[in-house]
């Protein structure tokens, strides 16, 4: 499958939906890290229909939530991240256009049972508009790389300090685009793997370096995988798990692992500040 997500909690990683360019899915499956077990969840609850290119967080009950008020419109290929209460969402595509709007929805519902939505107002100028990026939670900011507009492929970057609201975009030396990859944070990196760079499908694993705003590279050992985007990546107990993907041609359903035991400090790091060392 592509365009599904991946999910850890606690020992278990949780795959839901995507899309095998013929089917898409609403099915959930966990893997158990310390097994390496797959099965498929029975869910109850609400029926949630099939999707792909969406945002998730998983649950043994699923809940259709009820807004109140207005809320965004529909969309694909955005990210969406929590922070102090809220789940915010940025930009994605609406199937003729790519957004570059920020909305927000307290995590709990209201005593009513409703989740309020609201657009966040921000200042110091929006990224441009854009779907297929990333946008990782650091602290009080957000880092958003890469992505697409449907004609451009994207190798900036910029930060959002949800505190004060304001954007800033930063210069990073050499540019690198990307489309469709996957960022996960391990400790002051930012490991950027796969995708798509505006010429073909890459496989590979870059760090941002996130307090000098560099990248970096290491020697990559053993089997990786076919150079492919529209994958899901996550961590878990020094390890970077890697799902799925599609390569222009076919759709995947390897389950790729990168231990990063020779590395493991690096999620002990101490508290940084994002460029400090420019």
């Amino acid at each position: 499958m592509r365009s599904q997500t991946l999910t850890v909690i606690g020992s278990q990683v949780f795959v839901f939906g995507g899309w095998n360019n013929s089917v898409c899915y609403n099915d959930v499956y966990v893997m158990d890290t310390e097994t390496m077990f797959w099965s498929q969840m029975i869910t109850s609850g609400d029926e949630v229909p099939p999707c792909r290119a969406h945002t998730a967080t998983a649950s043994y009950v699923w809940t259709k939530a009820r807004p109140a008020g207005v809320a965004p419109s529909p969309r694909r290929t955005h990210t969406c991240f929590h922070y102090n209460g809220y789940v915010y969402l940025f930009g994605g595509g609406d199937g003729h256009k790519a957004l570059n709007d920020l909305w927000r929805v307290r995590a709990e519902p209201t005593a009513q049972g409703t989740y309020e939505w609201e657009e966040v107002e921000t200042r110091g100028g929006r990224p441009f508009p854009r779907g297929y990026h990333t946008s990782t939670l650091v602290g009080h900011q957000v880092v958003v790389f890469g992505g697409s507009d449907g004609q451009e492929c994207f190798g900036d970057t910029s930060l959002l300090n949800l505190d004060t609201l304001e954007w800033s975009h930063v210069s990073i030396d050499p540019p690198l685009t990307r489309l469709a990859h996957s960022a996960t944070l391990v400790g002051m990196y930012l490991f950027v793997i796969s995708g798509h760079d505006r010429s073909d499908y890459s496989s590979q694993v870059l760090m941002l370096k996130l307090d000098t705003l560099r990248w970096e590279t290491r020697a990559i050992y053993g089997g990786a995988p076919i150079p492919c985007g529209y994958h899901a990546c996550a961590l878990h107990d020094g390890r970077l798990f890697l799902h799925g993907g599609y390569n222009g041609q076919e759709v995947f359903d390897d389950m790729y692992v990168l231990e990063l035991s020779s590395y493991s400090y690096l999620p002990q790091v101490p508290e940084f500040v994002i460029g400090c060392h420019r």
